[in-house]
């Protein structure tokens, strides 16, 4: 068992370790595409396990929990869970493409990580756009604008107002973002 097992939490550390937990299940579904339901459902597929594999090694990384409360978070056992982190690690050995992925995600979840812990505004530190759903406007072949939270009435006013030409589309489900560190004056 480890250490941090039979250590008590307090409440608001107990709240951000969720908050965290919450954050990195859905950094590793997006990062493979697949819907947050996937990492906890009961089920044996490649893809369920790998996705709960990511989230185990995260959680080990960035919270206090111990494997019986991961396995309460996952719907799994501590053992599983122990199991699932032993396997991971033996893949990040040789596996680069893994390690690249876990790499990747590990920055999002550090950015996401350390707003949460030092209590501070996410969007006061880092400058972030979730592109998630979109529309564009594509002038030619080089160029284009990105509208993210207008309307369609609103787009059209600055097409008009601005004199734009050019084919527009809706994007939705991209799992895309713009995420920099802001400058600091």
């Amino acid at each position: 068992m480890k250490k941090q097992d039979k250590v008590a939490l307090t409440s608001s550390e107990r709240a951000v370790n969720y908050e965290v937990a919450k954050f990195i299940m859905q950094v590793v579904a997006d990062y493979y595409d697949k819907p947050v339901s996937m990492i906890t459902e009961k089920s044996g597929k490649q893809i369920y396990v790998s996705l709960r594999k990511c989230v185990v090694y995260f959680l080990y990384k960035h919270t206090s929990f111990g494997p019986t409360e991961m396995g309460r978070i996952l719907g799994k056992t501590h053992a599983d869970v122990m199991h699932m982190k032993e396997t991971i690690d033996g893949y990040l050995m040789w596996d680069v493409r893994l390690r690249k992925e876990i790499q990747e995600m590990q920055k999002i979840i550090l950015l996401k990580k350390r707003s949460v812990i030092k209590g501070m505004n996410f969007n006061d530190y880092y400058y972030y756009i979730d592109a998630n759903n979109f529309k564009s406007l594509r002038m030619n072949e080089s160029k284009a604008i990105m509208f993210v939270g207008f309307t369609d009435e609103e787009i059209n006013t600055i097409k008009n107002l601005v004199g734009l030409q050019g084919e527009k589309r809706e994007h939705t489900d991209t799992k895309m973002f713009v995420l920099e560190k802001r400058n600091e004056i």
